[in-house]
This record gives structure tokens, C-alpha cells and sequence, in this order.
């Protein structure tokens, strides 16, 4: 970026009070914020359709004590979720700094709140533990699940969301449930997609629903979104934003934000350039929406904002398709009857263990896949890849990506795998399953582990023996949901400078800051949960500094 497109000048073709660049949940949070404080605020999209990877993602959004888990009768304080976060997320710098944390703990449910009385519908998720679910500050309840929500409400701009990942529309109370091959659930799930779409509606669930919302209450407001319209650069004089400097419709326009400059425009995840650099992999395997590329994070130097956490992502255990996109893994490997082993055939981790976890080991051990082997029980009784119980499709064999045998050794030579190395890990995880006992990784005696689960199987819901022909392998990747390093902001959302002052007018939300977990992923939500309370700080502080002009 030159000094002519970031310097200073009167010259403006618009004003708003606040410019938002994004419009995924942290964006739209933004938006509907600013505008009931008064403010006139302007969306910019560089997409040609709305709602970011929010609109891509199951939608969790983490909110300790939320008012909703409160009300269901689940136990939480702030306090609690304070003490949480400072036991299971390393400290890193100004990114996880305890004030950033006791802000969002503090804030986040009045976010909720807000957005509840704008007419946001959520439910609490009362049975869903955190992750790191044995801290002694962990709760149940923290997530909060969006309700199904009838698109044909977002009028003309049904059109421009984000198409969702899901075939249904579903929730995230559903997916454990479908997990374990619970057939009813299953039905459930059909029936309430179709049904509704029997009576004219356009069900959305996960992270659409999340979006559609969030979009619905902002055009309430009149708030102007600019679709294909991206961030060309900030207009910065001695560290204030000043305002923008946007390409739309093929022509550079200068638009003025007098109260401030709010980004969510997301990370990194598909510049292949800054993956190598930051994680010596491409973002080829990442679930983030395309146009994450990093445009903003680049501006960074040149407006002297402070980066961390760029080295990390939100790791996420994922399959590659025949066709080379990536598709997440995750309740397959953690019911009984499976394990996942390296090339020399040896387990290396718990694998009911969460995506972030899990993936970050195989990161730590290299990036190598895996393979998750398991049996004929599994098959039977659970789902595999959006495949009902018990129906393996033929493109899975035919396409070599499920591989299949009569024996644990001849599947060991199909798939490259040490024979003897996995022949002996089957015989040790067989007798743990027997007696319930995971003597090697602790399988099945968390909380979380629990949850995903299958209660049938005694005396541990996650381990059953691998014994019964035939026997299958499907190859594990270590992928992402996006990005999780950038700029720097305080409790304030305010982005912070080199010498970590805060910029006047400059604020960020969502992934493109450094997240306040670190090298953590604590529970169900933290991506989006921080993204809206941040977004939510930021608007409301940009709303006062106004004031006090």
C-alpha cells in the first residue's frame, strides 16, 4: 500500500460514522450495534456473497454464563469462567492478556442479552461440556445453538447468503446424537428440514441461521451492506483511522468513518504464501471461506499495528475428498470400535480427544495423516461421512478413499502401514477395551469424551474392539477452520500500535486478531463467541468516543 492511497485528506466520496470491513457474525454484531447507538454504519464485503466462514461453521457460540444456560438451570459465574480461561490457556503476550479476558467474560453476556431483545433466538446447549471439560472451572451449558430460522425472512437477501456446508438445516444438539447412530435423531432431522420446506420455508440451521439472524435485525436498521466491495486500505494520519479507502464496482472510492474503522474481515487462511511461512503447510485443507486470504493482515506494517499468534490456527482433524476439498472428521474417530495410528501402526494421542487437540498433535508430530482404522461394528451401528449407518456408498471404495480388507494385516499393506506395529496396538486397545480402561491416552474419561460417546457400549462409551471382518481405514488430515494470529486489541477492541498504545478510531474483531484463547481451544464457540463480544466492545466504544467529541 503507497502513501497515496493511506494519506489524509477532505477529499471524501462518502461518510458513515463507522466503516465495518466484513460480514460475518463479528461484522454483523458490529453493524447492529452501531446502529442502536446512533451511529450511521457502513458493511463492506469483498465476496459476492455474505456471512463469511461464520456462515460455513456449526454456529457455537461460546458465552460463560450466559443468560440462557442460567436460566436452563446450568451452574456458571464470571468468576468461574475467569479462572477457566487462566488455567487452560497458556499466556501469549498481549493476546490472552487478563484484562482482554475479564472483557470478554464481562461482556459477552450482555452481548447476548442485546441481541436477544433485537430478536436473536437462540438455545442454550445444555448438554454439551467445554472441551478441556475436567478443569475444575469447566461448565456444561457455555454454547449457545441457533433455533432453525426460515431464510425466506432475510426477502432479496436470501440470494447473496453464503451457501451453508450442511445438507439440513441442523443444530448443534443434533450432531452428537446423529453421531452415535441414533436413528430417531436422525429421522428428526429430515423431517423437521423437509417439513419445513412443505410449508414454503427456507430452512437454515448451524451457521447460516446464526448469519440470517443477525442479518434480519440489521436491516431492520436500514444498515447498508456493499457486497464485491474489498479493503484496498485504511486511511491512517499519526496512528487515527480516518477512514477507508475501498474498490467496488471496478473504481477506488474514499469513504470517511468519523467514529471509526471496525475490521473482521477474517485471517489468513488461504494465502498459501503466509501459510508456508507462518505453518509450512498451504491452506488447501482449510474450512474457512475462500476469499479468507489475508488482505487486512497485510495491511498490518504499514499502518504500525502490533501482530501475535500468526504461528497458529484453529486446527481441525479433517478427510480429503476425491476431489481434493477438505471435510471435517471428527465423531467417526471418537465412538468405540475404532483408533487412529500412524505409518508404524502406533496410536500417538486420545482419540475422542477434541478437533483442535487432536489436529494440533498431528502438527506437532510433523503434519503426517493418519489412519483411522475400525471395524465392522462401526460401520453398523454409526454414521460415516454424512452416510447413515450401515450404508457405505461405492464411490467411498471405488475412489480409494475408504479402503477396505478381511484382515487387520492385509489393510496394514493396503495402506502402508507398519503390519506388525498396528497388529500389536489392535491386541493392547482390545484388551483396554475390555476392561474400559485406556491405559495409554485416558479414552472415554472425560466429560467431553462422554459426550461423544455411545452409552451402549459398556464399560466405556468410547472404546469397543477391533475384531470383526471386515475392517476398514480412512486417511485423517490435519486441516483448519481459519487462522487465529493479528493484530492486537485491547480490552477495548481497540487495535493496538507497535509500542502497544491503542489506535485512535481503529478497531478488530474475529479473526483477524490474535485470539484472547492463545494456543488454546477451550470449548464449543471460542471463535465465534470472542468475534461477536469483540465486535460488540468495539461498536460501543467507538459509539461513546463519538459522544465525547
Amino acid at each position: 500500500m503507497g502513501d497515496r492511497l493511506a494519506s489524509p485528506s477532505n477529499d471524501w466520496d462518502d461518510a458513515y460514522d463507522v466503516v465495518i470491513v466484513g460480514s460475518g457474525a463479528a461484522g454483523l454484531t458490529a453493524g447492529i450495534i452501531a446502529a442502536r447507538r446512533g451511529l450511521k454504519p457502513l458493511i463492506v464485503e469483498k465476496a459476492s456473497v455474505w456471512g463469511g466462514t461464520s456462515a460455513l461453521s456449526l454456529g457455537g457460540v461460546w458465552v460463560p454464563a450466559n443468560p440462557l444456560m442460567l436460566k436452563a438451570g446450568c451452574q456458571d459465574s464470571a468468576e468461574n469462567a475467569i479462572q477457566f480461561l487462566r488455567n487452560v490457556v497458556p499466556a501469549d503476550g498481549l493476546a490472552t492478556a487478563s484484562d482482554r479476558q475479564v472483557a470478554f467474560v464481562q461482556n459477552a453476556p450482555r452481548m447476548v442479552d442485546e441481541l436477544i431483545g433485537a430478536g436473536m433466538r437462540w438455545d442454550a446447549e445444555t448438554g454439551h461440556p467445554d472441551y478441556l471439560s475436567e478443569d475444575p472451572h469447566a461448565a456444561v451449558g457455555r454454547c449457545l445453538d441457533e433455533r432453525v430460522f426460515n431464510g425466506k425472512k432475510l426477502g432479496p437477501w436470501l440470494k447473496t447468503l453464503r451457501p451453508s456446508a450442511f445438507p439440513y438445516a441442523v443444530q448443534l444438539a443434533d450432531l452428537p446424537l446423529m453421531g452415535k447412530g441414533n436413528l430417531r435423531r436422525l429421522g428428526y432431522v429430515a423431517l423437521r428440514h423437509y417439513g419445513r420446506k412443505l410449508l414454503g420455508q427456507a430452512p437454515l440451521g448451524a451457521g447460516n441461521s446464526l448469519v440470517a439472524q443477525l442479518m434480519v435485525i440489521l436491516q431492520r436498521y436500514q444498515v447498508p451492506v456493499w457486497l464485491e466491495t474489498s479493503l484496498a486500505d485504511v486511511v491512517v494520519d499519526e496512528g487515527k483511522a480516518l477512514g477507508v479507502l475501498i474498490r467496488s464496482n471496478g473504481r477506488l472510492r474514499r469513504v470517511a468513518a468519523t467514529a471509526g474503522v471496525i475490521l473482521c474481515a477474517g485471517g489468513f487462511a488461504h494465502d498459501d504464501d503466509l501459510r508456508r511461512q507462518q505453518h509450512h503447510i498451504t491452506g488447501s485443507l482449510s474450512s474457512a471461506c475462500p476469499e479468507d486470504t489475508g488482505d487486512v493482515i497485510k495491511m498490518a506494517e504499514r499502518i504500525g499495528a502490533m501482530m501475535e499468534l500468526s504461528d497458529d490456527a484453529w486446527w481441525a482433524t479433517t478427510y480429503v475428498m476425491p476431489d481434493g476439498s477438505p471435510s471435517p472428521s471428527h465423531f467417526e474417530r471418537s465412538v468405540p470400535f475404532g483408533i487412529c495410528v500412524g505409518s508404524d501402526g502406533k496410536r500417538f494421542v486420545n482419540e475422542s480427544w477434541d478437533y483442535y487437540h487432536f489436529a494440533r498433535a498431528m502438527v506437532r508430530r510433523g503434519g503426517e495423516p493418519v489412519w483411522l482404522i475400525f471395524e465392522s461394528r462401526h460401520r453398523r451401528r454409526y454414521p460415516f461421512l454424512g452416510s447413515p449407518p450401515g450404508v457405505t456408498p461405492r464411490w467411498m471404495t471405488k475412489s480409494g478413499f475408504l479402503k477396505t480388507a478381511s484382515s487387520l494385516g492385509e489393510l496394514a499393506r493396503k495402506c502402508g502401514i507398519d503390519e506388525t506395529g498396528l497388529l500389536a496396538t489392535v491386541r493392547r486397545f482390545n484388551a483396554f477395551a475390555i476392561t474400559g480402561v485406556d491405559e495409554d491416552f485416558h479414552r472415554g474419561e472425560s466429560k467431553y469424551d462422554r459426550h461423544w460417546g455411545d452409552p451402549a457400549q459398556r464399560p466405556n462409551p468410547n472404546l469397543g474392539a477391533i475384531e470383526r471382518a471386515p475392517f476398514y481405514a480412512a486417511q485423517v488430515h490435519a486441516g483448519d477452520l481459519g487462522t487465529k494470529g493479528g493484530f492486537v486489541t485491547n480490552a477495548n477492541g481497540q487495535v493496538l500500535s507497535h509500542d502497544g498504545q491503542p489506535m485512535e478510531g481503529l478497531y478488530a474483531s474475529g479473526n483477524v486478531t490474535a485470539s484472547i484463547m492463545g494456543k488454546s481451544y477451550p470449548g464449543p464457540g471460542v471463535t465465534l463467541g470472542p468475534a461477536m463480544t469483540f465486535a460488540f466492545i468495539a461498536a460501543e466504544h467507538a459509539a461513546k468516543s463519538r459522544s465525547r467529541v
